[in-house]
């Protein structure tokens, strides 16, 4: 995870899932290195959520599902993100100029649709309301 700190790198066994940084990084920025490592043994990413990216980022062809919530407002650029060479998941672009940039990260709503896109992943085919 994010800012989650090890004894040295480690590769990741293909049969795990489990994500290790030697140094931490912050936000979007940091969900795209993570990925791209995980790309390197072929380990995919079902779900990435992003708030308001502040840098162009290129999505690695392992992330399967990627939402983007982006504000042209304050801070926020209002960027989107795409997909490197080889990608062939889904990427959400969604606009929510309600928000600005600070504001996100304590959106109820924005909240609610993540934790709804998490449910779909961890429990397919079931119903997933968020509350």
């Amino acid at each position: 995870m994010a800012g989650a700190r090890s004894g040295g790198p480690a590769a990741i066994p293909q049969d795990k899932k489990a994500v290790r940084s030697d140094r931490p990084f912050w936000g979007a920025l940091a969900a795209i290195l993570v990925a791209s490592e995980l790309n390197k043994n072929g380990t995919p990413v079902d779900l990435m959520i992003l708030y308001d990216t502040t840098e162009t980022v290129k999505i690695p062809p392992n992330v399967r599902h990627v939402v983007n919530f982006n504000s042209k407002t304050t801070i926020g650029l209002g960027l989107t993100v795409t997909g490197l060479n080889g990608f062939h998941g889904r990427i959400d672009n969604i606009d929510v100029p309600e928000f600005g940039h600070l504001d996100m990260d304590n959106a109820a709503p924005l909240h609610k649709r993540s934790i709804a896109e998490v449910l779909k992943v961890i429990r397919p085919g079931a119903r997933t309301a968020a509350r």
